[in-house]
């Protein structure tokens, strides 16, 4: 079992868990425990993870920073969540969370990057 940092944040670690979960099946499940899940892509690359932090729970997705255009077409609310090279969530119904499916399939549809 893993470390939570802060147990009040595990049900939207869940959340965003689910949601990266979806692309399993097409990438290497890296790190499965509790507050702390990560893919990789078959070729060895970082896909997508998230992590319980102390004040927030972190969504780390690699392919965004590599890739301008994907960075550059984020909507407005979405980088009102980033801080250094994570979207920071600290709620449940943060209405930013409708966001991520979309931008998962859109990191996931670069391919091996």
């Amino acid at each position: 079992m893993g470390f939570v940092k802060n147990p009040e944040l595990a049900p939207l670690w869940a959340i965003l868990r689910e949601m990266i979960a979806i692309h399993e099946p097409n990438m290497t499940l890296d790190r499965d425990e509790l507050g702390y899940y990560r893919l990789i892509r078959p070729n060895g690359r970082p896909f997508a993870m998230t992590v319980v932090q102390k004040n927030h729970v972190g969504l780390y997705l690699i392919s965004l920073h590599e890739n301008q255009d994907l960075f550059d077409s984020l909507n407005p609310i979405l980088k009102g969540r980033l801080g250094g090279k994570s979207f920071r969530f600290k709620d449940e119904d943060d209405l930013a969370l409708k966001l991520i499916p979309p931008l998962l399939q859109a990191c996931a549809d670069l391919g091996e990057h």
